[in-house]
């Protein structure tokens, strides 16, 4: 995307013959490399060149881009630019103006001009391309912050200038910053800053970031960290303007494992949500260390748990566990995640079984099983003693009579069963019976 910028400068016939400056021949060649990095430190240093050096370095681009010189010439544009040499001055604003609207798409028939005999052509042509020509180049990056690989300090003050105060700063392709580049984000006025590009942060970096006072720090490129990472990122306060809300969220989805150091130290993280969603497993001292955070605990890449695992989960005494990740679930584990006092979602199930069921429906705390595909009768009746007010079973999609006639005797506030694509009127009445059973506005008998 950045070179694009770079290859609109093209030249007259006489400076596509010219020599390169032996200084700038390497930096083209980094401009064309294949590495982000490499191609993003060499937009660093084009940005840094006077005006005449980068119209020289990128003309010298693009007069080596044989793909462009050889594309087929546009009629319509071709007559465009003939006209800017016209002898009505209406005629040549006009043409330049629709020239403008035409944009890059025009680059080739434009570029071609800078040949023609016609000095006013010529001179208009030259225009047009050094209008794409940013005065100084940071400013195509400062605009398009998801293309930038390399920051250095200086630069940051505008690029937030020009960020919204409300919203949010992704910069993906940035792949390493240091504590001065990470200080100076640090202070961005919006609600997400996101730096999934990330693989690796040492600690003083993190201690910068974590004074981000937005509500979401995206770290989700960071494969593992060390016990100082940790406790450095779990000091992020997030909405330090309401200090009573806590709703910083810190999100790690890219972690795919932990000790129980480093989970003892982002169990200390005092916002409302902890994501950890790309850890397939964990032993019991992780568990029993992730069960002392007090928000909401996101553990959705949790395949599934053993008794001992859970036993140390159900420890956990914040808002909301997640592991919605599972798809089964065996009795003695759901006896012991039975004893968690915070919501727990368990949105991923696929089926259970009417042990798990009769264990599950004794908790008087919200549970998610909205992907349940089908149950039976058995496994109906336990759910009906759901002893919370909602139960969401919306990925029925279908269910028997028998099932219905189980589900029926739920004496909550709400069932959600509003999946149900295709039902025979009997069971349709039956569920109707039941004001608290929410079916869908649309169903087939």
């Amino acid at each position: 995307m950045a070179l694009s910028v770079l290859a609109v400068a093209g030249s007259d016939g006489q400076e596509q013959d010219k020599v390169l400056a032996p200084q700038y021949e390497n930096l083209v060649e980094q401009l064309r490399d294949p590495s982000s990095t490499i191609r993003g430190r060499a937009i660093l240093k084009l940005s840094q060149l006077d005006l005449s050096a980068r119209l020289e370095v990128t003309a010298a681009l693009f007069g080596c881009d044989s793909q462009e010189r050889d594309k087929p010439l546009n009629p319509k544009y071709e007559k465009v630019v003939q006209q800017l040499g016209d002898p009505s001055y209406t005629v040549r604003q006009q043409a330049y103006a629709k020239l403008l609207d035409i944009g890059l798409s025009a680059q080739a028939e434009v570029t071609a001009a800078l040949d023609s005999p016609d000095a006013e052509v010529r001179y208009k042509a030259r225009q047009f391309i050094e209008s794409f020509i940013p005065f100084r180049l940071e400013e195509y990056l400062l605009q398009n912050p998801g293309e930038i690989t390399l920051l250095n300090p200086r630069q940051i003050p505008e690029l937030l200038d020009k960020s919204p105060k409300d919203g949010s700063l992704f910069l993906q392709r940035l792949e390493s910053i240091d504590k001065d580049v990470a200080r100076e984000l640090a202070k961005f006025k919006g609600k997400r800053l996101g730096l999934n590009g990330l693989q690796f942060i040492d600690k003083d970096t993190a201690a910068e970031l974590a004074k981000f006072e937005g509500k979401i720090l995206y770290l989700q490129g960071l494969k593992s960290i060390d016990k100082g990472v940790a406790r450095r990122l779990a000091s992020f306060k997030g909405d330090s303007w309401n200090e009573l809300s806590k709703d910083g969220w810190l999100r790690l989805e890219g972690l795919v494992a932990l000790d129980k150091d480093v989970a003892r130290e982002l169990a200390k993280f005092e916002g409302s949500y902890l994501a950890l969603g790309g850890l397939n497993s964990i032993d019991q001292d992780v568990g029993r260390e992730l069960a002392s955070f007090e928000g909401h605990l996101g553990l959705q890449g949790l395949k599934s748990i053993d008794k001992a695992v859970a036993r140390e989960l159900a420890k956990f005494e914040g808002e909301r566990l997640g592991l919605n990740g599972l798809e089964s679930i065996d009795k003695e584990s759901a006896q012991e995640l039975a004893n968690l006092k915070g919501a727990l979602a368990l949105s991923g199930l696929k089926a259970i079984d009417r042990e798990v069921a009769k264990v599950l429906a004794e908790r008087d705390r919200e549970l998610s099983l909205g992907s349940l595909k089908s149950i039976d009768k058995n496994v109906a009746r336990e759910l009906a003693k759901w002893k919370n007010k909602y139960l969401n079973l919306q990925s029925l999609e279908s269910i028997d009579k028998e099932t219905a006639q189980e589900l029926v005797q739920f004496e909550g506030r709400g069932m959600y069963l509003t999946g149900l694509r295709s039902v025979d009127k009997d069971i349709l009445d039956i569920l109707k019976s039941n004001p608290a059973i929410k079916l869908p506005k649309k169903i087939t008998r």
